[in-house]
């Protein structure tokens, strides 16, 4: 027993607190930053229950709302698949040479997965811009214009959010890998925490704001995520052991993109698939 103990279970107590150490902001992170654009869908609920209450034909019109946003937020949510590929895959190079106290390759991998994860970004943003109604067409009947022209308010409300997410995303896994599993976490809290007061004060209409709907939803998460992608730069760019500056993003990279790419595209490609997975879910 002592020999397929020894064999199988690690039994080192300090192991184990390291490992809790890392795991747990890392889980607790990853479950406030899905649930984000989450708190979108449950305050919008709040916000029909109150009009339904107040007005029938206005609740109705709120419904289409809370619809549009729900369905909307399935292409987010592709995305979030697609740079959760990249950033993960880089963070498998950047722990090596973290570990290795290579910061010559480490800034290169930085800079190779902010480059890609921004191309990304600005793809989703431009299908974002031209073709937000074709993308509310594939979640919502045509039939249903009044929850698809909700929808493209949603989108367009959320179009800088791409690009956002692309920094703030890659740099979360950077700083994992290199064992800064605080700063993530404490940014993820500062954003969970401004989308609901942000999204109560722009879905409701409170402090002299208008009355939004699903466009205040939209500008509440775009709002939060600016806080959590200036955090995260804000420390990134002052980490004494990574020591990446802004100049470190224009250097050349050629030599580790071959390498980034053998070991990023397959996890980018696999998670992607996942996220097609649910929305095909949400189409059928």
């Amino acid at each position: 027993m002592s020999v397929l103990t020894e064999k199988y279970i690690e039994t080192d107590r300090v192991f184990y607190k390291r490992l809790v150490k890392i795991a747990v902001p890392v889980i607790l992170q990853s479950l406030i930053t899905t649930g984000v654009n989450l708190v979108d869908n449950i305050m919008l609920a709040v916000y029909v229950e109150g009009v339904r209450d107040a007005d029938a034909m206005l609740g109705q019109l709120t419904e289409t709302a809370l619809s549009a946003a729900t369905q909307a937020n399935q292409f987010i949510s592709l995305f979030t698949f697609a740079i959760m590929g990249i950033s993960m895959g880089a963070s498998v190079l950047s722990s090596r040479f973290y570990g290795a106290s290579d910061t010559a390759s480490l800034k290169k991998v930085i800079t190779i997965a902010l480059r890609f994860g921004l191309i990304l970004g600005a793809a989703f943003t431009l299908v974002d811009i031209f073709l937000p109604r074709q993308i509310m067409s594939l979640y919502i009947k045509n039939s249903e214009t009044a929850v698809i022209d909700a929808g493209v308010t949603y989108l367009r409300w959320s179009v800088v959010t791409f690009l956002l997410m692309s920094v703030s995303f890659v740099l979360t896994n950077i700083m994992r890998s290199a064992g800064l599993t605080q700063v993530p976490l404490a940014a993820s809290i500062a954003a969970f925490g401004v989308n609901i007061g942000a999204n109560y004060i722009f879905i409701f209409g409170k402090l002299g704001a208008p009355a939004m709907g699903v466009a205040g939803a939209a500008l509440g998460t775009v709002i939060a995520r600016i806080v959590e992608t200036g955090i995260m730069l804000w420390f990134f760019l002052r980490e004494k052991n990574i020591r990446y500056r802004l100049r470190d993003f224009f250097q050349p990279c050629g030599d580790l993109i071959g390498e980034f790419i053998r070991i990023s595209v397959p996890v980018m490609l696999s998670d992607t698939l996942l996220g097609l997975g649910d929305s095909m879910l949400a189409i059928i």
